[in-house]
């Protein structure tokens, strides 16, 4: 059963269908953005305020957020509860000045980000806006860098 898991996982006619579905959550997408008021800098903004500020970052992508608010493990790492309250005490403790919470600009804006990539965002915001509303509301207006400043060659449409 496991194999065949995988399987349809990484076949790419599933993926091709998966993408596809996704393409209805794209208007309730733009709806949560605009409800959830969150600004995230841009890749290059984040590595630039990271080496002038020779900040740490603290961050929380998609799997981040199934581990603190709907304890459920990721492919590879199990839930523990003690994960679980070191993740949160780290969103509400990260008002030291060398410290950065950084989240995907997917959780904001899809703009810059190839087709598959969009989806998968747009649908991940739509079902977790209460959580990343809580997040919000457990950092107030601090900065929040892009996390996906690591993934620009993977994820991003080709910059000329």
């Amino acid at each position: 059963m496991k194999k065949l898991l995988i399987f349809f996982k990484k076949n790419k006619v599933t993926q091709f269908v998966l993408t596809c579905t996704r393409v209805i959550y794209f208007f309730p997408y733009k709806w949560c953005v605009r409800k959830l008021h969150l600004t995230i800098a841009s890749p290059e903004e984040s590595v630039q305020m990271i080496v002038s500020r020779r900040l740490s970052v603290a961050r929380f992508g998609d799997g981040e957020f199934n581990l603190a608010f709907q304890q459920r493990g990721i492919g590879f790492q199990r839930f523990d509860n003690e994960l679980q309250r070191q993740l949160l005490d780290v969103m509400t403790a990260t008002k030291a000045p060398t410290v950065s919470l950084a989240l995907p600009h997917g959780y904001y804006d899809t703009s810059e980000d190839r087709f598959k990539t969009k989806t998968f965002w747009w649908s991940y915001v739509v079902r977790n806006r209460h959580n990343i509303a809580n997040f919000r509301k457990n950092v107030g207006s601090q900065m929040i860098l892009d996390a996906s400043f690591t993934r620009v060659i993977t994820e991003l449409k080709k910059q000329e």
